[in-house]
C-alpha cells in the first residue's frame, strides 16, 4: 500500500453546477489512486469473507440477512462470513486493511463535494454507491454538450512560427479537450487522437514533422509516435527558436505521394463508422 499522503485540499468541489464535474473528476480520480482506494469507488474492492449467497462454502450454516449498514462500518459476524465459520486472526487483518481504503475513499467523496451532495452521499452505504451518484449526477453527454467540444477541437490551429513553450501548451489544450470529449461521451482511439492533432499543425514549418509521420506505416500512426515526433520538433525550436513571421498563414500538405492523408475529417469519419 502506498505511504503518499493524499488531501482533499486542491481538489476543486463538485456542486450542482455541470461546470464543476470535469476539474472534479480527474482530480478525484487521482486523489483516490494515490490514496489506494480507486477500487473500492469503482465497486470493484469486495468486502473480503462476508458471504453473499451466491458463494457460501459447501455445508455452511446459518442465514445471511441483508445489510442496511455502511460498508466497512462492522466485521463480518460468524453467520455472515462465507464459511460459515469465525474469522480467522489473518482474516481479521485482511478486513481491516479492506476497512481503512473503504472509509478512506466514502470520506475523500464526501469532502470533495458541496454540502448539498453531501447531504444526499450521507445517505448511501458504499464508496462505490457515493461514487456511481456522483457521476451521473449532471447529464453530460447530450447534443449540446459534445457540440461544443467538437467545436473546440476542430478550431485549434498552433501558430506555424510557435515557441516551443507555445508547442507544450497547444498539446495540453488538446488533451485537455480530449478528456471534455469523454466526459460527454465521445470516445477516439489513439489513431484517431492522432489524426485530429495532425490537423491542428498545418502550418509550412511543420511539414518535416509530417512527412515524419506519414513515413511510418498508418497502422503505426498512432498517439504516441504522432506526440513523440511533435515534442522533439518543440526540442528544436526550444534549441532554435524561429524568427516571428509577418507573412499569412497557409496550410501544408499533410501527406507525401502515395501515401493516405491524415486529416480531422478522416478522423470523424472514421470515428463515425465504428
Amino acid at each position: 500500500m502506498s505511504n503518499t499522503t493524499v488531501t482533499t485540499t486542491d481538489i476543486p468541489k463538485l456542486t450542482h453546477d455541470p461546470s464543476t464535474y470535469a476539474g472534479w473528476r480527474a482530480a478525484i480520480e487521482v486523489a483516490l489512486q494515490l490514496a489506494d482506494c480507486w477500487n473500492a469507488a469503482l465497486g470493484l474492492d469486495r468486502e473480503p469473507n462476508r458471504a453473499r449467497w451466491i458463494d457460501r462454502a459447501p455445508g455452511a450454516t446459518g442465514t445471511v440477512t441483508a445489510r442496511n449498514a455502511r460498508a466497512g462500518s462492522a466485521m463480518p459476524e460468524v453467520s455472515e462470513t462465507v464459511s460459515g465459520n469465525a474469522m480467522t486472526a489473518e482474516e481479521k487483518k485482511e478486513w481491516e486493511k479492506w476497512q481503512k481504503r473503504e472509509s478512506k475513499a466514502q470520506g475523500m467523496l464526501k469532502a470533495s463535494v458541496s454540502l448539498a451532495i453531501k447531504l444526499d452521499l450521507d445517505d448511501l452505504k458504499s464508496a462505490a454507491d457515493m461514487w456511481a451518484y456522483c457521476e451521473h449526477l449532471h447529464a453530460l453527454n447530450i447534443v449540446e454538450n459534445q457540440r461544443e467540444v467538437r467545436r473546440k477541437l476542430y478550431s485549434l490551429d498552433l501558430d506555424d512560427d510557435a515557441t516551443s513553450e507555445e508547442m507544450a501548451a497547444h498539446v495540453e489544450l488538446f488533451s485537455r479537450l480530449i478528456m471534455d470529449a469523454r466526459l460527454v461521451g465521445i470516445q477516439h482511439t489513439s489513431h484517431e487522437r492522432a489524426s485530429m492533432f495532425v490537423g491542428t499543425i498545418l502550418g509550412q514549418s511543420y511539414r518535416p514533422v509530417i512527412a515524419e509521420i506519414n513515413a511510418v506505416a498508418e497502422k503505426d500512426r498512432d498517439w504516441p509516435l504522432v506526440l513523440s515526433k511533435y515534442n522533439a520538433e518543440s526540442a528544436r525550436r526550444k534549441a532554435r527558436p524561429l524568427t516571428r513571421s509577418t507573412a499569412p498563414r497557409g496550410g501544408a500538405i499533410l501527406a507525401t505521394s502515395g501515401q493516405p492523408r491524415i486529416t480531422r475529417e478522416a478522423a470523424e469519419r472514421g470515428r463515425k463508422e465504428r
